[in-house]
């Protein structure tokens, strides 16, 4: 999966063990497995606000 090998390449240094993608009605729910959330999340969740970005126009994923 293509999702997967991104994040695995982007979260390296915070220990990423996997990622679960969801599709629901409202659009789609990933949820990441790390060992080091707060490397991911960022500071005022700036870092997991610009992956998601990534996400949303790399791979046409709606929030």
């Amino acid at each position: 999966m293509q999702i997967n090998e991104y994040l695995r390449s982007e979260l390296v240094r915070a220990g990423f063990a996997g990622v679960d993608v969801q599709k629901t009605p409202l659009g789609v729910r990933i949820t990441l497995r790390t060992s080091r959330p707060g490397l991911v999340i960022g500071k005022g969740g700036k870092r997991i606000q610009e992956i998601t970005d990534v996400l949303q126009e790399k791979f046409g994923l709606e929030n």
